[in-house]
């Protein structure tokens, strides 16, 4: 079972170490293949700017991914899923189905039944896993940084999770 940690300066060097573990995810987001506290300190200072609640995931004591949500983003109204990120040596291994499972029921607990996720360019198996999980392509725009996103969209329904065990 994953525990929801939020996140502050407490806990910032243990994100940052989670999200060294993908020097591959890091260049094509963030434009580096290693990040430095102040990175982080950016993402969490947007991503609060926007409104969104973050929180470290742990399984058994262990930190093992981040992520973040906006119940309506102010730019259109949509309830967004920021971040969805899983360290590198804790993949395959179903604990980003876990986190889309907490994720929903939050998301259904506040009455929204329709989700955003926005995929950098370049990130293909980001790309194929939301396709896998049933989401639909919507629009390609550029992010806070002026990097180009593949917007993606999704029914927050009974299936919402269960749908990716299907295919």
């Amino acid at each position: 079972m994953l525990i929801w940690e939020k996140t502050g300066p407490a806990n910032l060097l243990r994100e940052l170490a989670l999200r060294n573990t993908d020097s591959f995810y890091n260049r094509v987001a963030e434009g580096k293949e290693t990040l430095a506290p102040a990175d982080i300190e950016a993402d969490r200072s947007e991503a609060e700017k926007l409104g969104a609640e973050r929180f470290l995931l742990l399984r058994n004591g262990e930190d093992v991914g981040v992520i973040d949500y906006l119940d309506r983003n102010p730019a259109d109204g949509y309830a967004w899923l920021g971040f969805l990120f899983i360290a590198e040596p804790c993949r395959k291994q179903g604990l980003a189905q876990e986190a889309l499972t907490g994720y929903a029921a939050r998301m259904k607990e506040r009455g929204l039944r329709v989700c955003r996720l926005g995929v950098v360019e370049g990130n293909a198996p980001g790309r194929r896993f939301w396709e896998a999980r049933g989401f639909a392509f919507l629009d390609r725009k550029a992010n806070t940084n002026g990097t180009p996103v593949d917007v993606y969209e999704r029914m927050i329904d009974d299936d919402f999770v269960s749908s990716a065990d299907s295919r």
